[in-house]
């Protein structure tokens, strides 16, 4: 991890495939990648799943410089579209754009009454994110 610098320009590519923002990959960010990153994890707890995803590291790049989000695909059609909209909002393309922490903290999904749903995580979802973290640890393995 590296403390990232009010106002500063990084130019290093660093971070884990499926969480390094667009603006990482073009050498030129900031603070901003931290919520672009948090915002692939949200996506993950919600779907089970990465919301960039390849067989090599070049097509996980190649896809989050495309920036196409599946919303469409279970469990999304389940999940509601304050979630989304909040996960649509961490993950915008240009970091200029992109929701701030603070926001984050105010958005309607956060805030909603401050608990959290009594609707169960669905089984599917539980399966993707086990088989995501055995390929995660089988890459490890490999490397």
């Amino acid at each position: 991890s590296v403390f990232i610098e009010e106002g500063r320009t990084y130019r290093d590519i660093v971070g884990s495939a499926y969480y390094v923002a667009p603006e990482v990959l073009r050498r030129n960010y900031g603070k901003e990648i931290d919520l672009w990153s948090a915002g692939v994890i949200l996506y993950i707890l919600l779907s089970g799943v990465p919301p960039f995803w390849a067989e090599t590291e070049k097509g996980i790049f190649d896809a989050i410089l495309q920036g196409d989000i599946d919303f469409e695909s279970d469990p999304w059609p389940s999940i509601s579209n304050s979630a989304k909209d909040l996960v649509r909002k961490m993950l915008t393309q240009d970091p200029k754009k992109r929701i701030t922490s603070a926001q984050v903290l105010e958005h309607p999904w956060i805030r909603e009454d401050g608990e959290a749903s009594d609707k169960p995580i669905d089984s599917a979802v539980l399966s993707r994110m086990k088989q995501f973290t055995a390929m995660n640890k089988l890459k490890k393995m490999a490397l």
